[in-house]
């Protein structure tokens, strides 16, 4: 809180400075201005009593009871009763973790240089210094998986859950891991206890939806991309995932429908276009697939779905010469302990 030229800091320490004289904040005179920094205090206490009764449920970081038993059957905390308040310290200063945010970014801009393994060593060492910081996890986590190492990504998140550090879009993100490794009833678990204790969430509600449709629930999955809609009219993610659950359930107009439509939305969604020219194959407009699929992979190089389905298609509609890069690249790049099965069919058409 600012009043005058004075500014007061009540979380995670107390801090109140005069930004007349200090304009750095340097010099904290909490402890030598008790009276003024006590009457500072009320009011902050008093505005931000009202900001919380105003606040949306996204924005809430706190679970209600019926969510902490979800978590506790998951074995994600360790009671169902609500914690006690959390008591702060000099470690959870903002100011400490520039510092180490700094080296956190550096480590995300080897990593995106393709330096691998080797970048994820200095984030390993922020979070030995820093247990606290919940957005190293984060990127741990999310370099994990983009080395093909799922497992990995999953316990990372799932230390910070337990640990109760963890914010909703954290267990979103561990929902979708949990989604891609084939745990379905967990993941759905785990996204249910979200959902109920941030009812206008919509990525949470956007990654229930996957679930479902994986789990062959299509209605539910329907409803909760329905229900993103409802939230965000404009979310192309979630016309996206309605057309692949069309597509999982057998109607594949109202697929090419809904993922058009996400196109509109967004053009540069590529697994959007992998999905759509999925959906185009069946219907046998070959043309129209392949020039998706090639769409995807020049918005996204990476999309090794849309690398595999393309090579595929060429290479079974007699146009060999114009799959083999494809289908070569795909066994030279795509991340193996996710893509073994279909490295090792491709190796042996290629050597035929």
């Amino acid at each position: 809180m600012v009043s005058g030229h004075e500014k007061l800091i009540d979380l995670p320490i107390p801090e109140l400075y005069d930004l007349k004289a200090d304009p750095h904040e340097t010099a904290n005179l909490f402890a030598r201005a008790g009276d003024r920094a006590r009457t500072l205090q009320s009011l902050l206490r008093t505005a931000t009593t009202g900001f919380a009764g105003r606040g949306s449920a996204s924005e809430k970081t706190t679970l209600s009871a019926d969510a902490r038993q979800r978590l506790q059957a998951l074995g994600y905390v360790a009671s169902s009763a609500e914690p006690g308040p959390r008591v702060y310290t000099d470690a959870d200063d903002p100011k400490m973790l520039i510092g180490p945010a700094n080296e956190l970014n550096r480590a995300l801009a080897d990593f995106k240089r393709g330096a691998g393994n080797a970048a994820i060593a200095p984030v390993v060492a922020i979070i030995q210094a820093h247990p606290g910081f919940t957005t190293a996890y984060g990127v741990l986590a999310s370099m994990q998986h983009d080395l093909g190492d799922l497992d990995g990504a999953i316990a990372t998140l799932e230390q910070v859950v337990r640990r109760g550090i963890a914010d909703q879009s954290v267990m979103v993100v561990l929902g979708g891991y949990l989604q891609e490794s084939g745990a379905l009833p967990q993941a759905s678990a785990l996204l249910e206890a979200v959902v109920a204790s941030h009812p206008d969430y919509a990525d949470a509600y956007n990654s229930l939806g996957v679930v479902y449709s994986r789990m062959g629930r299509h209605d539910r999955a329907r409803a909760a991309f329905r229900k993103v809609l409802e939230l965000d009219p404009t979310s192309a993610t979630a016309y996206e995932n309605l057309g692949v659950d069309d597509m999982q359930a057998g109607d594949l107009p109202a697929a090419i429908t809904d993922l058009t439509r996400a196109l509109e939305l967004d053009p540069r969604l590529a697994r959007a276009h992998n999905a759509l020219a999925a959906a185009h194959l069946r219907q046998r407009h070959e043309a129209e697939a392949i020039a998706h699929w090639q769409l995807a992979l020049q918005l996204d190089s990476t999309l090794y779905d849309a690398l595999y389905n393309l090579g595929v298609s060429l290479w079974d509609a007699s146009r060999r010469e114009e799959a083999r890069p494809y289908l070569e690249r795909f066994v030279r790049e795509a991340p193996s302990p996710r893509y073994a099965a279909d490295i090792a069919r491709i190796r042996r058409m290629l050597n035929r």
